[in-house]
């Protein structure tokens, strides 16, 4: 039964990232732009996330990240920073008791003239059997 647990978050979890991934492909968003969802395992419990993106029809910018772990853990938290130019922009926090997966959301307007380079941080902190952390750094987006 576990095994078969383990097997299904796994599917989840890849779902997600086809996901995300066909998002960005579908918005018209080239592939050398779009996704390269960086996500790392870290010992084997949880791993982490994200993606930086264009929204469709607007001049808005998301940034977006996403935890998975293999069984609840006790406690989760996951901090999601949008950054235009290395600055902060806006940041988005997740937090979940006893949950296999947590995620957020953040967007910004883009306003200023010219290309902008825009980066989503991914941070995720989990308390369990076995404890850890994890930070991601996603795609780098020039808009």
């Amino acid at each position: 039964m576990r095994q078969t647990q383990r097997s299904w978050r796994r599917v989840v979890a890849a779902t997600v990232t086809m996901a995300a991934a066909a998002a960005c492909l579908a918005s018209g968003t080239s592939s050398a732009d779009a996704v390269e969802p960086e996500a790392m395992a870290a010992n084997d419990y949880c791993s982490a996330g994200g993606i930086t993106d264009v929204v469709d029809r607007t001049n808005d910018v998301s940034g977006g990240g996403w935890m998975n772990c293999v069984s609840p853990a006790q406690f989760q938290r996951l901090w999601v920073t949008l950054y235009r130019d290395g600055v902060p922009m806006d940041s988005a926090v997740c937090e979940r008791p006893s949950s296999y997966a947590c995620d957020a959301y953040v967007r910004a307007y883009d306003d200023a003239p010219g290309a902008q380079t825009w980066q989503t941080e991914v941070r995720a902190e989990w308390q369990s059997g076995m404890p850890g952390n994890v930070t991601v750094w996603t795609n780098t987006l020039l808009h």
